[in-house]
């Protein structure tokens, strides 16, 4: 019963942004090569505005004002350990292989001296923090990045990195846990405001 009404709101969410995102051009609007899917882009771009402005902002300035920066902190440092074992393959799969084991330290030294990762001790320790995905794997790999693209709720990227983000949820240890609400809600962990 609870799997049906979760496939219907992602059914519903699905609509209401694929509906959304029927934006047609003006007759004669120039088309770039890069943008192809630009009345799709737009579409989604406008959803994604208004589900920022009505939701992610208003959670994330409450979760600002209510959750002291040190709690804020580690909850950022604890996600960041969580997000270690993707960045280490993809380390490896670009034959990055010292910054792979340093990924492999840091993740080992924060989950353990670093308390399951909430503390980030191995940055201290000079075990710098590498950013690598799927998506930098296969440029990497010499695939091109392809047209741009604007995800429903997450934003920009390029077709190559958009099928890429399915390939790292595989190897993200929040995906793994099971039970989809709760990796639902622990993928929607508030980020942090700049002014």
């Amino acid at each position: 019963m609870l799997k049906a009404r979760y496939a219907r709101a992602a059914l519903g969410i699905v609509c209401f942004l694929s509906v959304s995102a029927c934006v047609t051009l003006p007759p004669n609007h120039p088309r770039s090569p890069q943008d192809p899917w630009e009345s799709w882009n737009r579409g989604v771009y406008k959803v994604n505005v208004k589900l920022d402005n009505a939701i992610a902002k208003p959670v994330a300035r409450t979760y600002v004002r209510i959750v002291p920066k040190p709690i804020r902190t580690g909850v950022s440092n604890f996600f960041d350990n969580l997000d270690t074992p993707t960045v280490m393959i993809n380390d490896a799969l670009q034959g990055k292989f010292l910054a792979a084991a340093n990924d492999l330290g840091r993740f080992l030294f924060n989950s353990t001296i670093g308390l399951g990762g909430i503390l980030d001790p191995a940055t201290s320790a000079g075990m710098d923090k590498n950013n690598e995905d799927f998506g930098q794997t296969l440029g990497k790999w010499g695939v091109g990045s392809g047209p741009y693209l604007v995800l429903p709720l997450l934003g920009p990227s390029t077709a190559r990195d958009g099928l890429a983000f399915l390939v790292d949820t595989q190897a993200d240890l929040v995906f793994r846990i099971d039970g989809v609400p709760t990796h639902n809600v622990l993928y929607g962990e508030p980020f942090e405001l700049t002014d």
